[in-house]
């Protein structure tokens, strides 16, 4: 194996090169590239956001589905109740009265409150007691899931597309590739066009490769930087990260593109390259150099499938219940209006009888 040469004007050359090349079309041209010791691909890494719990999760324990067919349930049996009820109840205390009773008892059923029969036909109570049964059992579910999920925090991962990254405002920070700067500037159209426009509004800072760590920790952890780079780059990153804070504060996004080759370069022409291609598919088909590359970076898969929900107890504060007091208080709002509208119509009614 050859090493470094003194060639014309005291230049230092090599005839190979052992560290990993990304192939090009450019590179072909002058260099000779062994069989590829691994594939990679361009990822961008984010910082995840902090355990929250959802102020409008008391309405996640049932499927929109669920809720739209239990109000169509209490619609459907309130309205059946009204084609079979006794012609006595409605005479005594007026049709529309009698009809708004029923719904309000249907209703009363399904928010688990008292319930007064009264008398009522076989038919009727049949109804009812299906209406019952049908409630409860949901509400059961309900109550039951809403428990864990109050117990449940969720871990925000907005980024999870280029389209997620290019629609959001957080800036891309990149070492100056040129193999894949050279590729964007040649992109006419679409989504990685838009990624290389990115620089003319500010959203793209260039550094060096070596202050990735210092990046990560200080900048990438605030959500308002991503880091973009090759995937194992970035692997052995969060490992660095893991090994040193015991924490998985990053998250990669699910969509990757450009993808790499890394081959071992020399001079156009020389012989090596196909006896150093031999011996790589032989370690690779041995499995050899995939064991090394993993076994050089701990903790490497600890963070790949970190959960994005967890469950914690502790105790509830008011911005987790936010979403449930603004339906209190609008229903607390409504019913004094209501109360309202009722005193006014019954003055107005007291005064023209008057």
């Amino acid at each position: 194996m050859a090493g470094p040469r003194r060639r014309g004007g005291g230049a230092d050359e090599a005839d190979i090169a052992l560290a990993p090349y990304t192939r090009t079309e450019d590179r072909n041209k002058y260099l000779e590239f062994t069989d590829s010791l691994y594939s990679d691909v361009l990822q961008c890494v984010a910082g995840k956001g902090q355990p929250e719990i959802d102020p409008w999760g008391f309405l996640f324990p049932l499927d929109s589905v669920v809720w739209t067919a239990l109000l169509a349930s209490l619609v459907i049996a309130w309205l059946a109740m009204v084609v079979l009820g006794s012609n006595n109840n409605k005479k005594s205390v007026g049709r529309f009265t009698w009809i708004t009773d029923l719904f309000l008892e249907h209703l009363r059923v399904a928010l688990r409150q008292d319930l007064r029969l009264g008398q009522r036909r076989g038919s009727e109570m049949l109804l009812v007691l299906g209406w019952m049964v049908v409630t409860m059992m949901v509400m059961w579910s309900y109550s039951g899931n809403l428990v864990s999920l109050l117990a449940v925090r969720y871990i925000s991962k907005p980024l999870q597309t280029l389209r997620n990254l290019l629609d959001s405002s957080v800036t891309l920070i990149m070492t100056r590739n040129d193999v894949f700067i050279d590729f964007l500037l040649t992109v006419k159209s679409g989504e990685l066009q838009e990624l290389g426009n990115l620089y003319k509004v500010g959203r793209v800072k260039y550094q060096l490769s070596k202050t990735f760590p210092d990046v990560m920790e200080k900048l990438v952890t605030k959500g308002h930087h991503v880091l973009f780079s090759p995937g194992l780059a970035l692997d052995r990153l969060a490992a660095n990260y893991f090994a040193k804070t015991g924490r998985c504060d990053f998250y990669k996004m699910r969509e990757s593109f450009f993808p790499l080759t890394h081959c071992i370069v020399a001079l156009k022409g020389n012989l090596l390259v196909r006896a150093m291609s031999y011996r790589v598919r032989a370690i690779l088909e041995s499995g050899l150099y995939d064991h090394w590359l993993m076994s050089s970076i701990p903790f490497s898969t600890v963070c790949r499938h970190a959960p994005s929900i967890i469950t914690e107890r502790e105790s509830l504060a008011i911005n987790n219940l936010w979403g449930m007091l603004v339906v209190l208080g609008a229903g607390l709002l409504l019913a004094l209006v209501t109360f309202c509208l009722e005193l006014y119509v019954n003055k107005r009614s007291g005064d023209g009888v008057s």
